[in-house]
């Protein structure tokens, strides 16, 4: 992480049909900075992304790649080292309006913030040695950096792991392995019940790449007994069980062509099997619906804006076959796993579960 320049697009190797995958989810944030934030927002990350998102997003970051200034950069690292309630003072002082954070645990991405967080720990523990964890506090009890059941308190609880597992424990990533499941790490993570008490989610990238996140205002303080406690932002901490559920998307139906959906675009893999996944791809494609087809732990997936009802659609046959994530929920079928017919006409036998995303 210290010595880092990561490339705009990521390459990520091909199908088993030869096609080229490419993740292009840093282009893809750096522009939703710049079309969605005030023209003087600071933003706070790593250095590593300081040149690309000045240049890209046209913002103002708080370190960059010209690492002279070792105070600043320590500065971010006990930021993202800390808890929530210790960095949210770092954050006021320097006036920062977004933190953004690079996360590979969806795609299997490695050079990512989890996997370069020890640098910034050394780096801030060198500067403020009496003021944040060291280095050896963010280890397991055998010495391993670890992000499942088994790892130390202060990394399970600091600003970095929780911006970028926030709601990754809701996502089903490989076949057969448990819910946040971590792809990079080859684990499962160890805290995915929790919410975010000084920040809140603004954007996360199609592939989950790029997590931005905006800092909350403080509230106004109230001169009573009280007030010499620390005050947290205006963001309720509350356990997840007590977050009344509100439906994102209603089904729609079940189709067997992907002709009928107008202004397509598709996502495959894992987006493919899993209901949140593919309702996080039509949100970040702006799409009014979106539709799936799974195979086992993966499928293919497509958000897009319009539906062609010229063919009508599906009954049975695998369309209510549950998604990956959510038992309750249909993501339909593709080829083996569909227990009816090839409709008439298509090529490849599909039960697509439709679903259109309700505006809040």
């Amino acid at each position: 992480m210290a010595y880092s320049s990561p490339s705009i697009v990521i390459d990520a190797g091909r199908t088993q049909d030869g096609r080229r995958v490419l993740y292009d989810d840093y282009r893809e944030a750096y522009f939703w900075l710049r079309q969605n934030t005030h023209p003087d927002s600071k933003i706070l990350s790593w250095w590593d992304y300081g040149y690309q998102m000045s240049a890209m997003a046209n913002r103002t970051v708080l370190v960059d790649n010209n690492t002279w200034n070792n105070t600043h950069i320590a500065t971010v690292g006990r930021a993202l080292a800390s808890t929530e309630e210790d960095a949210y003072p770092i954050l006021e002082s320097l006036d920062v309006d977004y933190v953004l954070v690079i996360f590979g645990g969806l795609t299997g991405y490695s050079s990512d913030d989890i996997n370069k967080f020890l640098w910034p720990v050394r780096i801030g523990s060198g500067v403020y040695p009496n003021d944040m964890p060291n280095e050896r506090d963010f280890l397991s009890p055998n010495g391993g950096f670890d992000v499942g059941i088994g790892g130390s308190p202060a990394l399970l609880n600091c600003v970095a792991y929780k911006l970028c597992y926030y709601k990754f424990g809701l996502m089903q990533t490989e076949y057969g392995k448990p819910a946040g499941y971590d792809r990079a790490r080859g684990k499962e993570i160890g805290k995915k019940n929790f919410e975010l008490s000084t920040m809140e989610e603004a954007f996360t990238s199609e592939h989950w790449i790029v997590r931005i996140y905006k800092v909350l205002p403080r509230p106004n303080l109230n001169p009573t007994a009280t007030a010499s406690k620390p005050i947290k932002a205006t963001k309720k901490v509350v356990e997840e069980e007590n977050i009344p559920t509100q439906e994102e998307a209603r089904y729609v139906g079940c189709y067997a062509s992907e002709v009928s959906f107008i202004d397509r675009v598709y996502d495959g893999g894992s987006t493919g099997a899993n209901f949140n996944l593919a309702l996080h791809h039509a949100k970040t494609s702006r799409k009014r619906y979106f539709a799936i087809a799974r195979g086992a732990g993966d499928g293919h997936a497509f958000a897009f804006s319009s539906i062609d009802n010229s063919r009508g659609t599906l009954q049975g046959g695998g369309c209510d076959r549950p998604c990956l994530d959510l038992e309750n929920k249909f993501c339909g079928c593709m080829d083996m796993a569909c227990t009816g017919p090839i409709s008439k006409g298509e090529e490849h036998n599909r039960r697509w579960a439709v679903y259109e995303v309700l505006k809040k």
